[in-house]
């Protein structure tokens, strides 16, 4: 809930164009030459020069916000980690039911 809440902050106070590709690439997961085509730009890499501003915008707004204490930077860590762990988690569960095999980590063996 509160990784949610500080995402749709962070999306809600980015510009209108930046959530539209956002929304394109990320949510609708358009490729970039129709994204270019949908938001009038000139190609693939304009979208993509634009994307990368766009997410350096969405970091500078995050920090802005863990500054001003309106989100602990330790509670976002926290939810963020867990969320990628549970991606991971459900992406091996896929692989392993389409009959693969994943190699576990044993941390013992680093100790030999």
């Amino acid at each position: 809930k509160l990784q949610q809440e500080f995402l749709e902050r962070v999306y809600g106070s980015m510009p209108s164009d930046c959530q539209r590709i956002f929304k394109l690439f990320y949510w609708d997961p358009k490729p970039m030459d129709d994204i270019a085509s949908i938001v009038g730009m000139k190609n693939a890499d304009s979208v993509i020069t634009k994307k990368t501003k766009c997410m350096a915008k969405f970091k500078e707004i995050g920090k802005m916000l863990i500054e001003n204490d309106e989100f602990s930077e330790e509670d976002i860590r926290d939810t963020v980690e867990r969320a990628a762990l549970k991606a991971l988690l459900e992406e091996e569960r896929a692989i392993s039911e389409d009959g693969y095999k994943m190699a576990a980590y044993n941390p013992d063996e680093d100790k030999e």
